[in-house]
């Protein structure tokens, strides 16, 4: 088994703008006997007000007590009697986590501050000590694999995601139908130990994810949630691990901030040598150079259609001054009239000769013509002299 694990976590893009902490945690741990992944998320509502504590909490019970369970088991006696054996690891988990949580709460009581952003109900049960650990209550989703077997414990909501060596996406951990919507299942229950459900099998996945509510939230279905996976995988097994991680990491508060505005967290176990070989991830290399192509295509597509469309806006532009020419010529070329008299003009004269009109020839060739006083006096002079003369 060449299997390596990793676990992120983002803060929500609307706790960030309800200045909030972030509420979820997870782990992961990986040796060349043995893997484990483990996402918690803490209840969001007003009530559960440390459940960042309890959720970092759950994943640290959660790690130590299932790595005790792999080093005190083997194979056969696992399957000898699997139902037992998960049952009494999901027994300890509670156990070591509702353990913790009280020495804390001894060591950290509830601040004023604290108690008065509960309800009035959670206030009164806090101030007497009552249920304390209700302010600390988080979801769990843990994975586990060895050699010879894997299984998975989940308690709450959020998603175990399975990839088999044939590429296909499982979702093998039974699904609660008491989680809906902002309601939960959730380890600070009286009777969690009723509410876990588990899956186990000595057929190895490829590769075993698990998510918030915060991750499968941001896809409206099943199959938009496997895509993201499927891109996760093809990054992976093309990629340096570190520098697959840091990409992971960099997209997750986008993720979020376009998707659900919640905490996301994922945690995971990779079968190295096998998902590079799985026919999901060759297939979306092919639809990546496929997309490479279609995008190379698509750029010079535009490209062409802007140079096809600055010729034309050239090719206007040349018959428009074309046009222009030749109405300039037309123009030229007419005999020029006086519009009072109606004499010859010659193209070059200022003054109509018959009346004395002056004349002004604009830049395109046409005549416009003007009575001036002056020209008005100078004929009246010349009345004069005539009528001197007789």
């Amino acid at each position: 088994m060449y299997a390596k694990a990793f676990h992120l976590s983002a803060q929500g893009a609307s706790h960030i703008r309800k200045n909030k902490e972030c509420q979820d945690a997870c782990t992961s741990y990986c040796d060349e006997d043995c893997a484990v992944a483990v996402v918690c998320d803490g209840h969001g509502g007003n009530d559960y007000v440390r459940s960042a504590v309890g959720s970092k909490v759950g994943c640290a019970v959660a790690e130590k007590n299932i790595m005790n369970f792999i080093v005190g088991i083997d194979r056969d006696k696992f399957f000898a009697a699997p139902e037992k054996h998960l049952k009494n690891l999901e027994a300890s988990i509670i156990n070591s986590w509702n353990e913790e949580i009280t020495a804390y709460h001894k060591q950290n009581p509830f601040l004023d501050s604290e108690l008065n952003t509960v309800s009035e109900r959670a206030r009164r049960k806090y101030a007497d000590e009552e249920k304390i650990e209700s302010a600390y209550g988080t979801t769990m989703i843990a994975v586990a694999m060895t050699r010879d077997l894997w299984f998975g414990i989940h308690i709450g909501d959020g998603k175990c995601v399975a990839v088999n060596s044939r590429g296909e996406f499982k979702q093998p951990i039974p699904w609660d139908t008491r989680c809906f919507l902002n309601v939960t299942t959730s380890i600070c229950d009286d009777n969690a130990i009723d509410e876990f459900r588990h899956f186990y099998s000595e057929k190895l996945p490829a590769a075993v994810f698990v998510g918030s509510d915060g991750i499968d939230d941001c896809f409206s279905n099943n199959d938009q949630l496997n895509n993201l996976y499927k891109t996760v995988l093809y990054s992976f097994a093309t990629t340096e691990f570190r520098e697959a991680c840091n990409g992971l990491a960099d997209y997750l508060p986008r993720l979020s901030a376009r998707g659900s505005g919640d905490d996301v967290s994922v945690a995971a176990i990779l079968d190295m040598e096998l998902i590079p070989k799985l026919s999901i991830v060759k297939e979306f290399d092919r639809e990546k150079e496929k997309a490479r192509i279609e995008e190379k295509a698509r750029i010079e597509a535009e490209k062409n259609e802007a140079e096809r469309k600055r010729a034309d806006e050239e090719h206007e532009r040349f018959l428009q001054r074309k046009k222009a020419e030749e109405k300039r010529k037309e123009c030229v070329g007419v005999p020029l009239c006086c519009k009072k008299c109606g004499a010859n003009i010659k193209k070059n004269d200022k003054f109509c000769t018959n009346c004395g009109t002056k004349i002004e020839h604009s830049t395109d060739g046409r005549i416009h013509e003007t009575i001036t006083g002056v020209h008005e006096e100078k004929h009246e002079q010349d009345d004069n002299c005539k009528s001197s003369d007789t």
